[in-house]
């Protein structure tokens, strides 16, 4: 015991040994494959309100062009007067949650295309507002457990 101690404090160049190094690796394995997809999803659900609210204030700007000029707007620029920098307003890149489950969106802009009722409405390929919902990522979580 007296020996175990005395080369527990000793200083010197000592490593670590095979076995430790192997622990240590296992024990990081581990944390990242619980740690990646509970970052995916956050990436998802982020992705998926920067969409969502992006969309809500371009439909509101579609309903204000409306009211005042008495049509629809052509596209997304004509909003110019309703939503500051309207240009700048672009959707990020990566995975988001729809109505269908987790989905790869490579849309570069918002586009404005007619709903079921024949209204103008802010979309992202070919999905408009209703289409993005974080409640169905919940859902697919739970039925991929």
């Amino acid at each position: 015991m007296k020996k175990f101690v005395e080369r527990l404090l000793r200083i010197g160049n000592d490593g670590f040994s095979m076995l430790e190094l192997m622990l240590y690796v296992a024990i990081v394995g581990v944390v990242v494959s619980f740690a990646i997809p509970k970052y995916n999803s956050a990436t998802a659900m982020a992705n998926t309100a920067k969409i969502q609210a992006d969309l809500q204030t371009l439909n509101t700007a579609i309903v204000m062009y409306r009211a005042q000029n008495g049509d629809d707007p052509a596209d997304v620029s004509s909003l110019s007067d309703y939503v500051v920098n309207v240009g700048s307003v672009k959707p990020p890149s990566g995975t988001v949650m729809t109505s269908a489950g987790l989905k790869k969106i490579d849309a570069m802009k918002y586009t404005i295309s007619k709903n079921a009722e024949g209204e103008a409405e802010a979309s992202l390929g070919g999905y408009l507002a209703k289409d993005f919902s974080q409640a169905s990522a919940g859902e697919a979580a739970k039925d991929a457990e």
